[in-house]
């Protein structure tokens, strides 16, 4: 199995343009969008730089479908409390948009855990 790096490098990009969506937005309401959307590149990056490590420190008997697939278990669990943060608030808990200049930036504040 040869491991080619186009995932990853699609996720940065993918995590990376809504990033810059969400630093040149004016509102609140997209800046939220484009934060929740950025957490798809977020969890494929992780996965894929971890399926490159296995590759190249010669594990790839590791590599199979039933690994591949319980990798995505927590980061699609993420990414479902993500998109529905606002019923339950485990990511964030308030934003607010705040005007630093040219620039309005999201404050966020986190909900604390126990971790």
């Amino acid at each position: 199995m040869t491991f080619s790096p186009h995932l990853l490098f699609s996720g940065c990009a993918y995590w990376l343009i809504f990033y810059i969506l969400e630093l040149s937005s004016r509102s609140l309401q997209y800046k939220i969008l484009w934060s929740k959307l950025q957490y798809i590149g977020i969890v494929i990056v992780p996965i894929t730089l971890f399926i490159l490590t296995l590759y190249f420190s010669g594990y790839q008997n590791w590599l199979n479908i039933k690994l591949n697939y319980a990798l995505l278990v927590v980061p699609f669990i993420a990414l479902i409390f993500v998109f529905t943060n606002g019923k339950h608030h485990l990511f964030w808990k308030e934003m607010a948009l705040v005007s630093t200049g040219n620039y309005f930036l999201m404050e966020i504040n986190k909900v604390r855990t126990a971790i």
